[in-house]
């Protein structure tokens, strides 16, 4: 799956994001993938697509609240 990180300059692949930002392959599945039909919305606790920011016509936000517990 790709989504375009919020302020990036083109798509990436959500493993070699995570790969990226340093996130340990056993760490990776405590970021799961929040998707609508147009595609990836977010990896939680990372980062939104691009096209999910708040800009100036933004007219309704959702606010999510994700805690992770590693157990």
């Amino acid at each position: 799956d790709r989504f375009t990180p919020l302020g990036a300059p083109g798509r990436k692949k959500v493993a070699r994001f995570l790969g990226d930002r340093k996130v340990p392959k056993h760490r990776r599945a405590y970021h799961p993938i929040l998707d609508s039909a147009q595609g990836i919305i977010c990896v939680l606790g990372q980062e939104i697509d691009e096209r999910c920011r708040v800009s100036d016509t933004t007219r309704h936000c959702l606010l999510i609240r994700w805690e992770c517990s590693s157990g």
